[in-house]
C-alpha cells in the first residue's frame, strides 16, 4: 500500500461554506470551472497550449477546497513518480539535444497539479453520489447547449476579435468538446434506464452527426458500445446508415483516409503522430526524448512537410503529438509503451463493468460510475485526439485514479472495524 500524509486543515471557515460545497451547485460549479478553464484561456488569449488554463484551474480548485478538505497525499508514489521522470530525463538529454527549462516549468506545473488532484479526489469521496449524480447531469446539458449555440454559430470573439474556424467556445475546436463530452455522455447514459437512456443516446447521436467531427461520432460509439443494449445497436447502426446515404460523406472519407497521398490535416497530423513515435525510437534507440521534450529538436516526418506546404508554414500538433499514444511513447519509449498497455488493460476492465452495470447484469456501485466514466472515456484522448498532460481531461483522469485509490484505502480500514464489531456482537 502506498504511504500517505493526513493533514488536517482549518482555516476558520464557516460551516455554511462546508455545506456548501456538498451541494449540486458548486460540485457543477467546480467540475465546470475543471473540464472548461483549460480551452476557454486558450480559446480567448489565443494560446497554442492549455498549460496556462490548467494552472489557473488546478490553482482554483486548490484554493476552493484547501480550507475544508483533509489533505491526503501519497508521499511515496510521488516521490517514486518524480525520480523516474528526473531519472528518464537526464538519461535521455545525454543522447539528443533538451530542453531543461522547458522540462523543469512542465515538472513543476505537474506536481501542482497532481497536488491539485488530490484536493478535488478527496472532495469527491466525501461527496454523497446523489449530488455527484446531480452536478453530472447539470454539465451534460450545459455540454448540450454548447454544442447548439456551436450549430448556430453564436460564438464569442477571442482578444483579437476573430473566431476560430471550427470554434464551440469554450473549447477551440469540435475535437477538444468530445473529448469532456464523451465521459460525461458515458456516465449519463450508464446511470439512465429505459427511455431516458435512448434519449441521451440519440441526443449524442445528433450532436455528433450536426456538429460533423469524427472525434465526437467515435466518443459517441463508444458510449453506445458501452450502454446500449444489442437491439439498441442495431437501431442506432440502421439510423446511421440511413443518415450516411442523405449525407455527404467526404468529411469522414478524407479523415479515415491515411494513406500517402492524403491532403486532408486531420489525417495528417494522425500520420504525423506515428511518425513522431517512429523517429523517436530511431533517436534514443526506444528510450524516449524525454518528459515534454517532443518537438524540441526538428523531428522526420513526411507528413509535416506536407502540412507545412499546405498551410503555408505553419506546424500542426508537433509538441502534442496529435494523439495521447504518440505523445508518450515519442517521449517515454518502451515504458511508453508499457503505460499505453496498461491503460488499455484498466480501461477495458473497467467499460467491461460499466456494460455489466448499464444492461444490469450487476448491482452498480453509484459512487464509481462518474470515474470509471472519465478513465474509460479518456481512450478517445489516447487513441484519437489528444492536447497533451495539461487539461481539463487529464486532470480528471488523474482525480478518478486517485478516487479509486483513496476509496480503497477507506475500505482497507473499515474491514477491521467491522470484524471487531462482529465479534462483540
Amino acid at each position: 500500500m502506498m504511504n500517505a500524509i493526513t493533514i488536517e486543515s482549518s482555516v476558520g471557515t464557516s460551516t455554511g461554506y462546508q455545506r456548501f460545497i456538498r451541494t449540486p451547485l458548486f460540485a457543477a460549479l467546480l467540475l465546470g470551472i475543471i473540464l472548461a478553464t483549460p480551452s476557454a484561456a486558450s480559446y480567448l488569449f489565443l494560446t497554442s497550449s492549455q498549460a496556462v488554463g490548467t494552472a489557473l484551474m488546478a490553482a482554483v480548485a486548490s484554493l476552493f477546497l484547501a480550507p475544508v478538505v483533509r489533505f491526503r497525499i501519497r508521499v511515496f508514489a510521488m516521490v517514486i513518480l518524480v525520480a523516474a521522470i528526473f531519472g528518464h530525463f537526464f538519461v535521455a538529454r545525454y543522447m539528443i539535444p533538451a530542453s531543461t527549462g522547458r522540462f523543469a516549468s512542465s515538472l513543476v506545473l505537474l506536481l501542482g497539479v497532481i497536488l491539485a488532484a488530490h484536493f478535488v479526489a478527496q472532495w469527491l469521496v466525501e461527496l454523497p453520489d446523489t449530488v455527484l449524480q446531480r452536478a453530472l447531469h447539470w454539465l451534460r446539458i450545459g455540454m448540450v447547449l454548447v454544442a447548439i449555440l456551436s450549430i448556430l454559430h453564436l460564438e464569442p470573439r477571442r482578444l483579437d476579435l476573430s473566431v476560430p474556424e471550427k470554434a464551440i467556445f469554450p473549447f477551440t475546436e469540435h475535437s477538444h468538446f468530445a473529448l469532456v463530452f464523451t465521459p460525461l455522455l458515458l456516465d449519463g447514459c450508464v446511470r439512465a434506464r429505459g427511455w431516458r437512456r435512448s434519449v441521451w443516446l440519440v441526443v449524442g447521436l445528433l450532436i455528433a452527426l450536426l456538429l460533423q467531427n469524427l472525434t465526437v461520432l467515435i466518443g459517441f460509439a463508444l458510449v453506445a458500445l458501452i450502454t446500449a443494449p444489442l437491439w439498441q445497436i442495431v437501431i442506432l447502426m440502421i439510423v446511421i446508415a440511413g443518415a450516411a446515404l442523405s449525407m455527404d460523406l467526404t468529411y469522414y472519407l478524407s479523415r479515415l483516409d491515411l494513406s500517402a497521398d492524403t491532403t486532408n490535416l486531420s489525417a495528417l497530423v494522425y500520420i504525423q503522430g506515428y511518425e513522431f513515435m517512429i523517429d523517436s525510437f530511431d533517436l534514443t534507440s526506444g528510450w524516449g526524448m524525454g518528459f515534454q521534450q517532443l518537438s524540441v529538436i526538428p523531428m522526420k516526418s513526411l507528413a509535416s512537410n506536407v502540412i507545412y506546404a499546405i498551410t503555408r508554414g505553419d506546424s500542426l500538433n508537433v509538441y502534442d503529438g496529435g494523439f495521447g499514444v504518440s505523445k508518450i511513447v515519442s517521449e517515454f519509449g518502451v515504458f511508453g509503451i508499457g503505460m499505453t498497455l496498461y491503460f488499455a488493460v484498466l480501461a477495458s476492465r473497467l467499460a467491461l463493468r460499466l456494460r455489466k452495470a448499464a444492461l444490469g447484469k450487476a448491482a452498480p456501485n453509484l459512487s464509481m460510475i462518474a470515474p470509471y466514466s472519465f478513465i474509460v472515456g479518456f481512450a478517445v484522448e489516447m487513441f484519437v485526439r489528444g492536447v497533451g498532460y495539461f487539461s481539463g481531461t487529464v486532470f480528471m483522469l488523474v482525480v478518478a485514479y486517485l478516487f479509486l485509490e483513496f476509496r480503497r484505502d477507506r475500505t482497507r480500514l473499515s474491514a477491521p472495524v467491522a470484524q471487531d464489531r462482529e465479534q462483540f456482537a
